[in-house]
């Protein structure tokens, strides 16, 4: 899959089975704050996670399909 969405993508998605915040993804996928969020909201358009505010943070997960890609079932 890393091929299809590139693998930073690959990674936030797997990440975020989880509720995660940007914060946490950046620091897991290795990458500053505001590629974690610009790749998240690029997931977030094509359906695969979804995202919302919780206080300062903000938390994103995987949607259906995007767990469903992930394990090869789309």
């Amino acid at each position: 899959m890393g091929r299809l969405v590139g693998q930073a993508r690959h990674d936030v998605l797997r990440i975020a089975q989880q509720p995660t915040t940007t914060s946490e993804l950046a620091e897991r996928c290795v990458m500053s704050v505001s590629n974690a969020s610009r790749h998240a909201a690029a997931l977030r358009d094509a359906g695969l996670l979804v995202s919302q505010r919780d206080g300062q943070c903000v938390r994103h997960q995987t949607t259906p399909l995007g767990r469903a890609l992930l394990h090869g079932a789309a």
